[in-house]
């Protein structure tokens, strides 16, 4: 018999945990660019069996956690590690 996920709030923690693990993995790959420029196209890479927004909501989470931080706007965003005490910048 399969173990079935604890629930929480409607939410499994198997959820949490990979939404976790791929937050880890999209700060690594920033981390590893050694200063180069990240995309949304490269994160699409790291993380194929996400959506384009699944992703997009991953980096917000990670902006607002100040672990990444962007400069540009939109498709032209380019991502680099941020400052992991505060809010992420160039919004």
């Amino acid at each position: 018999m399969p173990i079935q996920p604890m629930r929480r709030g409607g939410r499994s923690l198997r959820m949490d945990l990979d939404q976790e693990t791929n937050k880890a993995l999209l700060v690594k790959h920033i981390q590893e660019s050694g200063g180069r420029d990240a995309s949304m196209k490269e994160f699409e890479d790291v993380l194929p069996a996400l959506s384009r927004r699944q992703i997009k909501v991953l980096i917000q989470e990670l902006r607002n956690e100040g672990k990444i931080r962007s400069e540009g706007a939109r498709r032209g965003a380019k991502w680099h590690p941020g400052t992991a005490g505060g809010f992420g910048q160039g919004r």
